[in-house]
């Protein structure tokens, strides 16, 4: 039977937001997109429950810079596992908004995979 109208998939975002700079994304839940609105300099990710050896988890992690103030990030990969080999450096633009896809990996390293500003 064919499907017909406009089928849509939808997934839940979990807003996350940073203590005293550490950002911690818990791993083990279901969803796989975050989203943080900056009101600090972050200047650290933690990230709990990885997968099982020899998997990974990708998750997407939007990055909402504050409104009057740049706040800075640190990237959230393991050093030098930026895709392209290219320092990851986030937007300054007030209340712009950036994707970062992450795959973070049994051994606890992460790659990041910057998508840049989005519309």
């Amino acid at each position: 039977m064919p499907i017909t109208g406009n089928p849509q998939v939808t997934k839940p975002t979990t807003t996350i937001s940073s203590s005293s700079g550490v950002v911690t994304i818990d791993l083990g839940m279901v969803n796989d997109r975050y989203e943080i609105t900056l009101t600090e300099n972050v200047t650290s990710w933690v990230f709990n429950n990885p997968p099982q050896t020899a998997e990974y988890k990708e998750i997407t992690v939007t990055i909402i810079q504050h409104a009057s103030a740049a706040k800075t990030v640190v990237s959230p990969a393991t050093a030098g596992r930026t895709a392209g080999g290219i320092a990851w450096v986030a937007d300054t633009t007030l209340s712009s908004r950036e994707a970062l896809v992450l795959h973070c990996f049994s051994d606890a390293t992460r790659t990041l995979f910057p998508t840049g500003r989005q519309v």
